[in-house]
């Protein structure tokens, strides 16, 4: 029975690793994307004026 719940913790523990390393990594390009439109809308203006 010990071994059994050792087992789930260790799939929960690698599950939480995993779905934190996904979700940063989505982030990071969230965040990426939105500075590169931001660069893009900046770059559009300074031509405009």
């Amino acid at each position: 029975m010990k071994r059994n719940a050792l087992w789930i913790v260790d799939i929960l523990l690698a599950l939480t690793v995993g779905g934190l390393y996904y979700v940063n990594e989505h982030i990071a390009i969230g965040i990426l994307a939105f500075y590169v439109l931001r660069g893009q809308s900046m770059i559009m203006l300074m031509l405009r004026s």
